[in-house]
């Protein structure tokens, strides 16, 4: 009997078991095309739907014998036998709806709180501590209230209308902020989608002017009354045109010699010049400087020249 194919009823069911030295067995329903009753060695049993596609036998189970009755498998098993003569796989579409729901109760726990530590952690530990802190810090500011929903069901919209409570240049920062974090989490599959895209975010104007010789010196002047850390930094920015964050981290050792000159040497270093014995106030002025080069002006007194362009 086991094996082959018997007409079933309660009665022949309630007396299966499964042979001995064997796992599980499947008797066959001669009623109703594929419909099989499964038993395995603990007594257990179960209806199962078993088909073939593309040269693969499929099966689709359909509840234990305990749980529907005969007359509900027999239409449960007719009902996939249909589908598979459209055409479909009933066994593969069960399979990916499995898959689905595991990816979208993963996606359910991905709070927003937890994608923007993941972004920060994974993809942002490579980027500078002030970029990764203002980043990770604005979403966080901006969607207090969505931190501890899920992220994925942060709309658009929602996006939209907290970023018209921002100024223009506020509002843009942060967009670009989101749209980094939300597409790092598209590409590990931690959200389906990015609401930060295409947003009608305000473009800020750029800003093309810069100080005349007038206005850096006025700004040269006000830093000699700034405080011993920032006064000497301003100084500094004027001089090289490096980036504020560039010249605040930099090492002592990255810097040149005349960095680490007292003040006053240090200015006269910016500007080109030497010291010079042939001029009284010991630094050769500019009118001064070609001829020092050229040996005309020197002195028997090592001094400073302005060096050669």
């Amino acid at each position: 009997m086991y094996g082959m194919g018997i007409k079933l009823t309660e009665r022949e069911i309630s007396r299966l078991a499964c042979p001995p030295g064997k796992r599980d067995c499947m008797v066959f329903d001669t009623e109703q095309r594929g419909l099989a009753v499964r038993v395995v060695t603990s007594g257990s049993k179960s209806y199962l739907a078993q088909y073939v596609t593309a040269g693969r036998k499929r099966r689709v189970p359909l509840g234990s014998v305990d749980a529907i009755s005969l007359a509900a498998a027999r239409t449960a098993a007719r009902t996939v036998m249909g589908q598979v003569a459209g055409g479909t796989d009933p066994a593969a579409q069960r399979k990916a709806a499995v898959e689905d729901a595991k990816v979208e109760a993963q996606r359910e726990r991905m709070t927003l709180a937890r994608l923007v530590d993941d972004w920060t952690r994974l993809h942002l530990s490579t980027r500078r501590l002030r970029y990764q802190a203002e980043a990770a810090g604005t979403i966080k500011r901006v969607f207090a209230d969505w931190l501890n929903r899920p992220a994925e069901r942060l709309a658009r919209k929602d996006v939209v209308q907290l970023l018209d409570r921002l100024p223009p240049s506020m509002a843009r920062a942060t967009a670009a902020y989101g749209r980094a974090c939300f597409a790092w989490g598209a590409k590990r599959d931690s959200v389906a989608g990015n609401p930060f895209v295409a947003l009608p975010v305000q473009a800020t104007a750029r800003r093309d002017r810069v100080l005349d010789d007038s206005e850096a010196a006025r700004v040269w002047k006000a830093a000699a009354g700034m405080s011993a850390r920032f006064g000497p930094l301003v100084r500094l920015l004027l001089l090289t045109g490096q980036r504020r964050e560039e010249v605040e981290s930099a090492q002592r050792t990255a810097c040149p010699a005349w960095c680490r000159c007292p003040p006053r040497r240090r200015t006269y270093y910016a500007l080109g010049w030497r010291r010079c014995g042939s001029s009284a106030a010991g630094w050769c002025s500019l009118a001064r400087a070609a001829r020092c080069r050229s040996g005309d002006g020197a002195s028997a007194k090592p001094g400073w020249t302005r060096r050669a362009a």
